[in-house]
């Protein structure tokens, strides 16, 4: 089965922008307001202090190297607006990194193509509302005490949505990664999700991590692998 979340993407052409011989510094913001990228921005854009920021143009990183979008602050929301984060296909650059801070939401868009991860966030994160498609690593991927809600993750060379632990995956997708299809650890709660034709499990999930409601087919090491059903799963056909 697969599901890819689309309702409010909007994907543009990727357009080559000539931004490696800019010498102005990194877009810095500082509270909040607007993302977009112009004739003169540098990457990554550093976001620097707590506040909500809205996207309004595609993102597209200069080279395989850089991320597109670096926050260095907690409590952060960024909303993509319907745009994408498109990267180059290959490198180690990470869409969104906020991995080393808490509490930061990333909503309502793409992240395709980066060289690394598409979404990497730390503690108490949300992640809502996201494709994350063709990445070279995880698709999705968060800390402790977090929730991934309704996102769309396929073709990524890692695992599709990866969550610590006592996370709240609910409502997603996740097809043909090439790890899991999703991965969290002990506790927490896996609901109504859906994920088929990852290379491993469709969802591996660690001691008392509770599992109902997935649908679940074509994973090539199995459905499951430890987790506890709350029941109403259905793996390849069979309900548990």
């Amino acid at each position: 089965m697969t599901r890819v979340v689309t309702k409010s993407v909007q994907r543009l052409p990727l357009v080559a922008t000539a931004l490696a011989a800019l010498v102005t510094p990194a877009l810095a913001l500082d509270g909040q307001g607007t993302i977009a990228q112009t004739s003169t921005t540098v990457f990554p854009i550093r976001i620097t202090a707590a506040g909500s920021y809205v996207v309004t143009t595609n993102i597209v990183p200069a080279s395989t190297t850089v991320d597109a979008i670096d926050v260095n602050a907690n409590n952060v929301s960024i909303n993509l607006n319907g745009f994408s984060i498109i990267g180059r296909g290959s490198g180690s650059g990470v869409g969104i990194n906020g991995a080393s801070h808490a509490s930061i939401s990333v909503t309502n868009g793409t992240v395709t193509s980066m060289g690394s991860r598409g979404v990497l966030l730390g503690n108490n994160a949300l992640v809502k509302g996201v494709n994350a498609i063709s990445n070279g690593s995880d698709g999705i991927a968060a800390g402790n005490n977090s929730e991934v809600d309704n996102c769309g993750a396929s073709s990524n060379a890692g695992a599709g949505i990866v969550c610590g632990n006592d996370c709240l995956i609910q409502d997603n997708a996740a097809d043909a990664n090439s790890v899991d299809g999703m991965y969290t650890g002990t506790g927490g709660t896996v609901i109504r999700n859906a994920a088929s034709d990852n290379t491993f499990y469709g969802i591996h999930s660690g001691i008392n991590a509770g599992l109902g409601k997935n649908v679940l087919g074509n994973n090539g090491l199995g459905c499951f692998d430890f987790g506890t059903s709350m029941g109403d799963n259905v793996c390849k056909g069979s309900r548990f």
